[in-house]
């Protein structure tokens, strides 16, 4: 089995492109490092990360270069972890 690093794993035609994805979940120990575990394991730090916790755990998170086919099977990675109720993919268009 081989992992993927990040170079690899961005489709270098598409890098202005940035992949979103809007995360909520119950605000439970262990969420945030799941999510974020799902980039590590690939080799790829988000670009920008806001987080809220309130009575609900809300999560941005903005990868760049991330091609939409990718950012689609994270989507539906994320919705497989427990606690996590929902989970929007979306496109920033590169300049």
């Amino acid at each position: 089995m081989s992992v993927t690093h990040s170079a690899e794993a961005l489709d270098l035609n598409h890098q202005s492109d940035t992949a979103c994805f809007s995360v909520v979940a119950a605000a439970m120990p262990g969420v945030l490092e799941r999510v974020l575990e799902l980039f590590a394991k690939e080799g790829m730090v988000p670009s920008k990360l806001h987080l809220q916790a309130e009575d609900e755990l809300s999560l941005d998170i903005q990868v760049a270069g991330m091609p939409a086919d990718r950012a689609e099977y994270f989507g539906r990675r994320m919705r497989q972890i427990f606690y996590v109720d929902r989970v929007f993919v979306s496109r920033l268009a590169g300049r």
